[in-house]
């Protein structure tokens, strides 16, 4: 089978393994897509491996997890006309759940004798114990024991060569779907006569800057909701940590391929990693891309293949034998896991660049932030009541009070006084504020930048 050079574009692994396998162990004839307990049971039982290990010296990592099926896809979105009961805590907008495998026994071993065992830091991923680096001439096997017992071993598999990323670059283009936006192009040399086969990931790491932050916030304490009149004290207070400015680092959700077979030399030219549009959120401040490229076999290049096509809407509705996807792990002493992914072992280059949104689009009006950011208020306190459980028709209609608010958590933030804010126009807002109170406030996510980041500046970051 000879491959064309092509670009794939699809979403993370495990959302794609639970595509993938519905298709291939379901036998999904025409316009039938297998949504019954049988195979919602095969999804369920999958183990989905993502493990790549590099000729980088560093803490190699593997992810064991288990495809979200139709019944547990979630998706987290924002209320666009109230954001305050939109986006809390941690969450973000257009999440998959993944359902993580913890308590499992991890090691890769080599043809040599040498064994690298790993452990589990955050839940289903693992890291190995020590730094090691893929070596040229060495072959190298993936070793999974679950916690029930089930043994998983991957084939032996050794790196495949090398190739240098020479070349990265933004340039701001227009995207037939997307529009006006900045496209980011590698160049590489395959530094091989042969023909190359490169997959690329790339890392995201961005500035955020919470548009109605300030520097002060409300503190609620002395709070009884079952006097009469109900007891509180609302204090302004200085933010004791930084919250204004945050980055935020994202892990790309594509499968982007290529090779150089057929190509003069070995020499890949502006080939398009990535695509942002104009009016993403992220490009609004400050901005870096880190794209990684990696040398793998043809086996791998033609798994990943499969996967992508497998993902795609179109192929829902075509004939899928069994068997289709697979790849190069299998369980060893239980013949009821099935194993989704490939284990490779791969050169890697990278490359890192900054850009300013102004760079590219001067003068030009700042993308918008994540969320459609709004101040309200709402009445002080509420009238007396038992139990504690907050209630949005104790107060005739208005919506729960400040103090209520404050005592769900941390879901809003202090903006300014009533009579200090514009107060005619603010009263006269649209949509109307009901119920004013003596206190403006926004949602948390609107004033507090940890909600999408973090406030400390990646190692690497650099400004200007």
């Amino acid at each position: 089978m000879k491959p064309n050079k092509h670009v794939i574009r699809s979403r993370n692994l495990a959302a794609l393994a639970a595509a993938g396998l519905m298709l291939v162990l379901g036998c999904v004839e025409e316009v039938d897509i297998r949504t019954d307990a049988e195979a919602i049971a095969e999804v369920r039982n999958a183990l989905v491996v993502e493990a790549t290990l590099t000729d980088e010296l560093r803490t190699q990592e593997v992810i064991l997890s288990r495809p979200a099926d139709f019944e547990n896809d979630t998706i987290i979105k924002f209320d666009e006309k109230d954001p305050a009961t939109g986006l809390y805590g941690i969450q973000d907008p257009n999440i998959r759940p993944i359902l993580y495998v913890s308590g499992a026994a991890v090691a890769v071993e080599d043809d040599n004798g040498g064994n690298y065992a790993f452990t589990e830091g955050d839940p289903g991923r693992y890291f190995s114990n020590q730094p090691f680096a893929a070596q040229m001439g060495l072959q190298y096997r993936l070793k999974v024991t679950l916690p029930g017992g089930t043994e998983i071993r991957s084939e032996f598999e050794s790196l495949a060569g090398n190739a240098s990323l020479t070349g990265l670059r933004a340039e701001r283009s227009t995207d037939p779907l997307l529009g006006e936006g900045i496209r980011f192009s590698i160049d590489g040399d395959a530094g091989t006569s042969g023909p190359a086969y490169l997959r690329y990931t790339f890392a995201e790491t961005f500035k955020v800057i919470a548009p109605l932050w300030t520097p002060e916030d409300l503190l609620l304490t002395y709070y009884d909701p079952c006097a009469d009149p109900v007891e509180y004290a609302i204090d302004i207070v200085a933010r004791t940590r930084e919250e204004q400015v945050c980055y935020r680092t994202e892990a790309s959700e594509s499968i982007i391929q290529s090779t150089t077979e057929g190509l003069a030399g070995g020499q890949i030219r502006n080939l398009p990693v990535h695509f942002l549009p104009q009016e993403a959120y992220k490009i609004a401040h400050r901005y870096s891309i880190l794209v990684r490229q990696h040398v793998e076999d043809l086996n791998a290049y033609l798994y990943f293949d499969r996967l992508r096509n497998f993902s795609q809407e179109g192929n829902v509705f075509a004939q899928v034998q069994p068997g289709d996807l697979q790849g190069n792990m299998q369980a060893e002493n239980r013949g009821d896991v099935n194993v989704i992914g490939y284990f490779s072992v791969a050169s890697v280059s990278e490359r890192r660049i900054f850009l300013n949104y102004g760079d590219l689009f001067p003068g030009e009006p700042e993308p918008p932030y994540i969320v459609e950011c709004r101040v309200t208020s709402s009445l002080t306190s509420h009238p007396s009541r038992c139990p504690k459980v907050p209630n949005p028709d104790s107060g005739g209609g208005c919506p729960l009070s400040v103090i209520e608010l404050l005592d769900l958590g941390d879901i809003i933030k202090y903006v300014g006084i009533v009579n200090e804010f514009n107060g005619s126009d603010f009263l006269a807002s649209d949509p109307p504020i009901e119920c004013p109170g003596e206190y403006i406030y926004t949602s948390r996510v609107c004033g507090d930048c940890t909600v999408l980041g973090s406030n400390v500046p990646p190692d690497f970051w650099i400004e200007n």
